[in-house]
């Protein structure tokens, strides 16, 4: 960023390049601060400014009262360079959130299926044994956890019934 000092008169007093202090009365920064005369509320943004006349640029300024004259503190950065870093967090954050959106689908398609599979092969073996097919055995659940019990439990029953039926059968 750039600092300088002008009058209230917009003459310059301190600048870095004083070939190019001329053109500081003319900055409407410099304009603003005159004509208010008390501190900016906040940084204002203005076309252009005194290092960067074709940039947009945010500035500050303070009044230095002295006796009664008054100076004024102005400081100028030009836009881009004073909003790169938030740029720069929110692109970031917006990487971020992608990246933590696509971590989540993931997530879901694979315990969906994880999970959904295994509920189908059930469903099949249920619907096997309502016909009455009891030498079905449902052998595709290898989760290692309560689903593959349960299709262990459901193998074991179609195995009883199975054995019921065909005692049933002996014994008529």
């Amino acid at each position: 960023g750039y600092t300088y000092l002008v009058d209230d008169q917009g003459t310059v007093i301190v600048y870095r390049d004083l070939a190019a202090a001329a053109k500081a009365a003319n900055t409407p920064a410099a304009r603003d601060a005159i004509a208010l005369q008390t501190e900016a509320e906040s940084f204002r943004t203005y076309p252009s400014g005194l290092a960067t006349p074709e940039a947009p640029v945010v500035a500050y300024f303070v009044p230095i009262q002295l006796g009664e004259r008054a100076w004024y503190a102005i400081a100028e950065e030009a836009s881009a360079d004073a909003f790169a870093s938030v740029n720069n967090f929110l692109t970031a954050g917006i990487l971020l959130m992608i990246g933590v959106l696509a971590a989540i689908i993931a997530m879901g398609i694979y315990i969906s299926r994880r999970v959904v599979h295994p509920i189908s092969q059930l469903r099949v073996g249920a619907i096997e044994l309502s016909l009455g097919n009891f030498d079905q055995r449902i052998t595709s659940v290898k989760t290692g956890d309560e689903l593959e019990f349960l299709a262990n439990e459901f193998n074991d029953m179609a195995a009883r019934l199975a054995s019921a039926q065909q005692a049933m059968t002996e014994s008529s």
